[in-house]
């Protein structure tokens, strides 16, 4: 299934009059299983749109304009977020089966934050717009569909949305890109972040405090990942070819000062001749090796 052809309307609101180009796809994932809840969904979805169509697992996708999208499980795009203002790095879903739980998304962004989304509140307004529903007053649902960002044309539930009511929780502390993301099979509220600033923070995505502070790589952290065995125990794996495990008792939250990731990069050369004349910086009566590198995740 094509997502363009399922969702002509999609077509229009991203590309415009403009016909320009759809944005570059950086991450996906797909909603973990869980038999409980996509039973009530898809019973849910079903009874409102009248056909035998599945809703549930749902497909997060990330985008380099910083959007994220949320396709149903046949590819019909019900919602799109845009509070990132960068490329998207990671989408994670909650692992818990806890109710109110398993609808958080976490994304990681470019922009040094990490957000949560709650699902319900789409999935809710999805109901209620859905194309079977008998709305005893379509002006007053168009009105609330423009005022929260949402619209349906018997497709989809559209809307690029800044500031969006899913996003329940802004989650700040990296002072570069956040790379990667684990939430807690243990603790359903803490999440795991990995940054290129060389840090791991665990928040509390309740309150959006960071609860522990992870330091040690020399360089940027590439991915982490909960122990499936042990709450308090964490790993982290990055660009200084080493994979560590952390116990989370011992990583109190402190504020760190921004890192000077990996090499320094060369400076630019002056057009205008500045400096002409001098010699290379050497150590050691050799010259100095520059290593410019990319700050774009590398997979």
């Amino acid at each position: 299934i094509h997502i363009q052809e399922r969702n002509p309307e999609y077509v229009a609101t991203v590309q415009g009059a403009s016909k320009r180009k759809f944005p570059s796809r950086t991450e996906f994932s797909w909603q973990p299983v869980n038999d409980g809840l996509y039973g009530k969904y898809n019973d849910l979805w079903r009874e409102a749109t009248g056909t035998d169509e599945d809703i549930m697992p749902l497909l997060a996708v990330g985008n380099a304009d910083g959007t994220v999208e949320i396709f149903s499980a046949r590819f019909l795009l019900l919602g799109r977020f845009h509070d990132h203002r960068k490329l998207i790095h990671r989408l994670r879903w909650n692992v818990s089966s806890d109710a109110s739980s398993c609808l958080l998304l976490a994304s990681g962004s470019e922009d040094t934050t990490a957000r949560v989304y709650d699902m319900s509140i789409l999935l809710d307004k999805v109901m209620r717009q859905a194309p079977g529903q008998n709305n005893t007053n379509n002006d007053a649902g168009k009105e609330k569909a423009e005022s929260t960002g949402t619209e349906t044309g018997g497709q989809s539930a559209l809307g690029s949305l800044s500031g969006s009511t899913e996003c329940v929780q802004v989650l700040r502390g990296h002072s570069k890109p956040v790379s990667s993301l684990a939430w807690s099979p243990h603790v359903p509220h803490l999440l795991l972040t990995g940054s290129f600033d060389e840090t791991a923070l665990v928040f509390d995505v309740r309150t959006g405090q960071p609860l522990h502070t992870i330091l040690g790589h020399d360089g940027r952290i590439f991915t982490v990942m909960w122990s499936p065995i042990h709450p308090d125990s964490v790993f982290t794996a990055g660009e200084d070819q080493a994979v560590r495990m952390w116990d989370l008792k011992k990583a109190p939250y402190r504020e760190t000062k921004p890192q000077k990731t990996g090499k320094e990069r060369p400076k630019k050369e002056d057009d205008k001749g500045k400096g002409k004349g001098k010699d290379t910086e050497q150590t050691h009566g050799t010259p100095t090796k520059e290593a410019p590198k990319d700050e774009t995740l590398a997979e």
